[in-house]
């Protein structure tokens, strides 16, 4: 996993009288609004503040009222951002439940708990990342007459979904289309949040596949970050949902942007333009085997040791075993030290440690990592090894990770 700020582990947080951030130093900061989307959305909060704005709300507000509809409206002159249905004596308004829709599609997005930082460029205050990440794909929503027949009728949600179903048939099939395209984008948008109860912490969308974007933001000498609207909207795919939606409404009609046309160009392009002096360098610090790094919370960490076992037991992860891949089984042993005078607690934390092979594939975390007695709090002063136990796909050389910090074991 990337580091974040949840438990301090970054080198990167600036601290009262620390020197100005470096290059890298600027890139883990960029990082830490891509990780709070991708990885550990309890974090959402870096987003926000990066975004300039008070709360999540505003941010999805401000996303689709400066961003998204203002696009559509370009391309759509019949469209109308005020369009609302009224169910059972009560409104929904587009320009409301629009925004919670893209709540619901952002939670989908640390799925795979997964990214990839494919290069960088630095320019005075300005980072531009280049990522990979999981693609988001709209859930199925079930559709006609046969789903409608088969509904509860003292289903609340699904008698409503049913009647946004024929109401979106119903203006999805006129030939005059194109005169009802908030009609047809709201109910879609219903239909989805009705799927999910209307609960804000569920998502309405799977990662498939997937996609590729480059992203630019401000980040200051101490530390602060800025991204905008655009690039915003760019990490959370919504151009590309815009872009793959089928302007001849023969697509995927799961998207809220069908039948919606939009730029036929995202903004991807335009941002990439800006990445001349691309780095193509991960921005994690390398150490030694036994060289001790520091974290900015005080914990000190040391690789000890990484011990290749043939006969370590998997009994619990049978399943992972492929006689046909050249698997390796890895004992990684640390030592943690304490160096503050307060107390650390959540040690080790396995999401902040990753293993790569040569093939740069992550290796998968045994089961039996958590037979080991390790305690999970560290005093003032106390110091404990701990061990994690992997099994590799492929050959070496491996490569540990540990917060920002990584190590390069020949094997």
């Amino acid at each position: 996993m990337k580091p974040d700020d949840s438990d301090g582990i970054s080198i990167y947080s600036l601290q009262q009288n620390e020197t100005p951030l470096d290059e890298e130093g600027k890139v883990q900061k960029a990082l830490q609004v891509v990780e709070a989307i991708y990885i550990d959305q309890e974090e959402m909060d870096t987003v926000v503040k990066a975004s300039g704005v008070m709360s999540q709300e505003e941010m999805y507000n401000r996303i689709w009222n400066d961003y998204i509809i203002p696009k559509i409206e370009k391309s759509n002159s019949s469209f109308d951002s005020n369009t609302y249905f009224e169910y059972q004596g009560e409104k929904y308004p587009l320009k409301i439940y629009g925004p919670m829709y893209l709540k619901l599609m952002t939670n989908a997005l640390p799925t795979e708990k997964s990214y990839e930082l494919k290069g960088y460029a630095v320019k005075g205050n300005k980072v531009i990342l280049k990522i990979q990440t999981p693609a988001y794909s709209p859930r199925q929503l079930p559709r006609g007459k046969g789903y409608r027949l088969s509904v509860d009728p003292k289903n609340p949600n699904e008698t409503m979904y049913a009647w946004l179903d024929e109401l979106h048939e119903n203006y999805a099939e006129k030939d005059n289309r194109g005169d009802h395209l908030s009609y047809i984008m709201l109910s879609t948008i219903l239909q989805h949040l009705v799927k999910e109860n209307f609960n804000a912490s569920f998502s309405t969308g799977d990662m498939i596949g997937s996609t590729e974007m480059t992203i630019e933001m401000e980040v200051t000498n101490r530390g602060q970050v800025q991204i905008d609207t655009k690039n915003l909207a760019l990490l959370l795919q919504i151009p590309q949902q815009m872009q793959k939606a089928n302007q001849s409404g023969g697509g995927n009609d799961n998207s809220i942007f069908w039948p919606i046309i939009t730029d036929s160009v995202t903004d991807e392009g335009k941002v990439s333009e800006k990445l001349k002096d691309f780095n193509p360098q991960n921005p994690v610090k390398k150490y030694a085997i036994g060289e001790p790094v520091v974290f900015a919370n005080g914990l000190e960490v040391t690789l000890n040791s990484v011990t290749d076992d043939p006969n370590l037991d998997v009994q619990d992860d049978q399943d992972r075993i492929d006689i046909r891949k050249k698997q390796h089984r890895l004992i990684v042993e640390f030592t943690l030290s304490n160096t503050t005078p307060l107390r650390i607690e959540n040690t080790p934390d396995y999401t902040n440690v990753d293993l790569y092979d040569g093939h740069a594939k992550s290796a998968y975390m045994l089961n039996n990592t958590l037979n080991y007695k390790q305690p999970t709090v560290l005093e003032a002063g106390e110091s404990a090894k701990y061990k994690i136990n992997y099994l590799t796909d492929g050959d070496g050389p491996f490569t540990i990770v540990y917060g920002d910090a990584k190590w390069v074991v020949q094997k």
